[in-house]
């Protein structure tokens, strides 16, 4: 005679806890993946011009495609939030599964243009523009970039000015 192999409760609450825990933990990868977090520092340096002092700089970072004009709004009101002197974006602006999509390249575009309003924007490549870009002085997205007033540098660089003093 066949008997039926019957689970316990407390096997089954722990069978719910464990999946409870593993929703928890997706969810709250996927939001620190997609969350945009703002951190501040203040930096000191003597050979800093005394008008520079509050000089302040937003640096954004592997945004990897703007996908939705949503997305580009949320960073573009945390970036006017800030009041910079000027923002620096520092690497994978694209993004390797995205580039070939002509409407996010598009968006990403727009989105640079959009923070041209609030300050110049200073942008270096990161390993995914090295991956993409063919040929980094002289690609279509590069020019757009340009287009829109980013400043692009491959190893080069530029003089921040503020109230007549410049910093190098």
């Amino acid at each position: 005679m066949k008997t039926k192999n019957r689970r316990s409760p407390a096997h089954l609450y722990a069978c719910l806890i464990l999946t409870g825990l593993l929703l928890v933990a997706v969810i709250v990868n996927i939001y620190e993946n997609l969350a945009i977090g703002v951190t501040h520092y203040t930096l000191a340096n003597a050979k800093l011009p005394v008008d520079f002092e509050g000089f302040r700089v937003v640096q954004l970072s592997d945004i990897h495609m703007i996908t939705s004009p949503s997305e580009a709004q949320i960073i573009y009101q945390k970036t006017l939030k800030q009041h910079p002197d000027i923002i620096a974006l520092t690497g994978d602006l694209v993004d390797t599964s995205g580039y070939n999509n002509e409407e996010y390249r598009t968006m990403t575009v727009d989105f640079c243009r959009e923070l041209c309003t609030i300050a110049p924007v200073y942008y270096v490549y990161g390993n995914h523009e090295i991956m993409l870009l063919d040929d980094p002085e002289n690609n279509t997205f590069k020019c757009q970039l340009e287009s829109v007033g980013v400043q692009i540098f491959n190893n080069s660089h530029t003089t921040i000015t503020k109230d007549g003093m410049t910093f190098e």
